[in-house]
């Protein structure tokens, strides 16, 4: 039996352009009003947290940074995961210690919400030289996951 495809790729589906988006100042007022309203705070090393600093994080971005690229994660894991933990430390103070578990829990989390194949917590938990374990690492993520970017979504299902 011989399956045969009758579509044609020659059809291309677009939205129609909409003039008020293109043309409207108040769009983009609101647009920026609203990145204003939800995104992280950049002063939270003066105001929140009390025992990290920016070089702390710095050191922890390249980590994150080196992780993806050794496992070739998609070039979008790794900044969404930065901005997840520049939200959970803009709302949640930490000790120092933990910094790296916030790091990997978030680079865990990004992985799952984008990759098709997923970094692995054992992946993960390796590459901290063990030392966190990933019973850490799982509470860290739910803790994480309250924390920072689906708190709306969480405040919108109560």
């Amino acid at each position: 039996m011989d399956l045969l495809c009758c579509e044609t790729t020659d059809i291309e589906c677009r939205a129609y352009p909409d003039p008020v988006l293109l043309d409207d100042d108040r769009v983009l007022q609101n647009l920026l009003k609203t990145e204003e309203r939800y995104s992280p705070s950049t002063s939270y090393f003066d105001c929140v947290q009390t025992e990290i600093s920016a070089s702390m994080r710095k050191i922890v971005a390249e980590w994150m940074l080196e992780v993806c690229e050794e496992q070739k994660c998609q070039d979008e894991i790794f900044p969404l995961s930065m901005n997840y933990v520049d939200r959970f430390l803009s709302i949640c103070p930490i000790k120092k210690s933990q910094l790296q578990l916030l790091g990997t829990a978030c680079l865990l989390l990004a992985s799952k919400l984008r990759e098709t194949s997923p970094l692995t917590v054992e992946v993960l938990v390796f590459y901290t030289d063990n030392s966190i374990t990933t019973d850490d690492l799982w509470v860290s993520v739910h803790r994480t996951a309250l924390a920072s970017p689906f708190v709306s979504l969480y405040r919108l299902h109560r």
